[in-house]
């Protein structure tokens, strides 16, 4: 549901109920500078199915403009995260799963009218049973994606895990990303943070640290911390 209130009395504007089902989440709402709203909400039906439902709100009169529905038997995805700026476009991120409950990272380029522009290849190492998800992102000054998120080798049927590591992935402005791949479009097993060029010099935090000697057996050396 959503309420708007008025900032000058605390009543109600307008109360409006947009879904029903046995079970509903609320994944992520989002409003840009024009004040236009986005939702991301789950919505577990009574067949047993779920679908994750993408949606934008008029503030002014609260009706949805448009909306769209990913059933998780289709394609098996969970939202996280909705990612408004002041773009025409906006990003969805989260993640895909299959059956044998391992996932693989997701992101999807949305035009504001409603119309799904992209789907990018997100981090997956299905093949190395570990599952990568994406739990929150920005967007940098040129407008491309930087998402965060973690990966592990948890099964689901044992309960132990051996792997588990937190990455951050810069995406491009088209179907491709930029510091994670192998050259083909792939994703490897534990992706990297990517470094802008462009940056200056004087613009770097990180420090150049050396470490010695690669593949270590007994002995690691870390210097100029």
């Amino acid at each position: 549901f959503l309420t708007k209130l008025s900032r000058q009395h605390g009543t109600a504007v307008y109360n409006k109920t947009y879904f029903t089902a046995p079970g509903i989440q609320l994944n992520d709402v989002a409003i840009d500078n024009d004040g236009r709203i986005f939702t991301a909400v789950t919505q577990y039906r009574s067949d047993g199915d779920q679908q994750c439902v993408i949606s934008r709100i008029n503030p002014y009169g609260g009706t949805i403009q448009w909306s769209r529905q990913y059933l998780y038997s289709n394609d098996s995805c969970a939202i996280t995260k909705l990612v408004v700026n002041d773009d025409e476009r906006f990003y969805v991120i989260g993640e895909k799963r299959n059956s044998s409950f391992l996932s693989k990272g997701m992101v999807m380029r949305i035009k504001k009218n409603g119309q799904q522009e992209t789907g990018y290849n997100g981090p997956d190492s299905v093949g190395q049973q570990r599952s990568h998800v994406l739990i929150d992102g920005i967007t940098d000054r040129n407008g491309q994606l930087i998402t965060i998120g973690n990966t592990n080798d948890f099964d689901p049927y044992t309960f132990n895990s051996t792997y588990f590591r937190a990455f951050a992935v810069r995406f491009g402005q088209g179907n491709g990303h930029h510091g994670c791949e192998d050259g083909k479009g792939n994703f490897s097993a534990e992706p990297e943070a990517a470094i802008d060029e462009d940056l200056k010099e004087e613009d770097m935090l990180l420090p150049k640290i050396t470490v010695y000697p690669n593949p270590a057996q007994h002995e690691l050396i870390v210097s100029n911390i």
